[in-house]
């Protein structure tokens, strides 16, 4: 059953969401890309991304290529974005998002046209039909700096609780917002404006990741947390 949820501008919300049945929504590489170019398409541009990309897959000339993006950024990119996106991470079945509304509807608009897109490529791509994910997505207001904190702290240490990586290792995972942190050539989905200085040093990032004080102090998320 879907669930109806009132976001107010300005404020921050955790969204999450899993495969169907707990099944896996990203199967390889390819599909890893194609949501975290969703994401970075979807908040951006009224649009859709899969004619986006067939209509330069049609046109053959370079000329006409720019011609068409030139069109699509005049015309169809938001004066406003819907959201700004603060962290993610994608795991083979399930996501996290910690996003902010920008304008009214925004949170709403923006995962309705992201899990449509998702959907539609994935049952096109692997001869499927149906749902990809279990309902609607569930969201979380965030309503302190502290609850924020931890947030961060969970979303980010998922690969870490998975087992897909270590302490060591967590900064090669390469499907989650750790990347744009620390490389402005990767910088495509987060917004930085509201994030800590040290998300950008990569020593502190660590510390921050590694942090056994905070670690003792996540099961006081409660619902904030997804049941994998």
């Amino acid at each position: 059953m879907s669930r109806r949820y009132s976001f107010a501008t300005g404020s921050i919300y955790h969204i999450y969401n899993r495969g169907v049945r707990k099944v896996n929504i990203f199967e390889d590489a390819s599909d890893y890309i194609r949501w975290e170019s969703l994401l970075a398409w979807c908040f951006q541009y009224d649009y859709p991304y899969s004619r986006y990309l067939d209509r330069l897959r049609e046109l053959k000339s370079p000329i006409k290529k720019e011609a068409f993006c030139r069109l699509v950024e005049s015309s169809y990119r938001y004066k406003n974005p819907l959201v700004e996106i603060l962290t993610y991470v994608e795991m083979p079945n399930h996501f996290h998002l910690v996003i902010e509304q920008k304008v009214e509807n925004g949170v709403s608009i923006f995962m309705r046209k992201l899990a449509t897109a998702y959907s539609m490529y994935i049952n096109k791509k692997y001869d499927l039909s149906g749902a990809v994910f279990e309902g609607s997505y569930k969201a979380v207001p965030v309503t302190s700096d502290p609850q924020l904190t931890q947030l961060f702290l969970y979303v980010l240490r998922n690969p870490i609780e998975a087992k897909l990586v270590t302490n060591k290792t967590v900064f090669r995972y390469k499907w989650s917002a750790i990347k744009e942190y620390l490389h402005k050539n990767e910088r495509r989905i987060v917004s930085l404006e509201r994030l800590p200085d040290y998300f950008s040093d990569k020593d502190k990032l660590k510390k921050f990741i590694e942090n056994e004080e905070l670690k003792l102090e996540l099961d006081t998320l409660g619902d904030i947390a997804i049941d994998l």
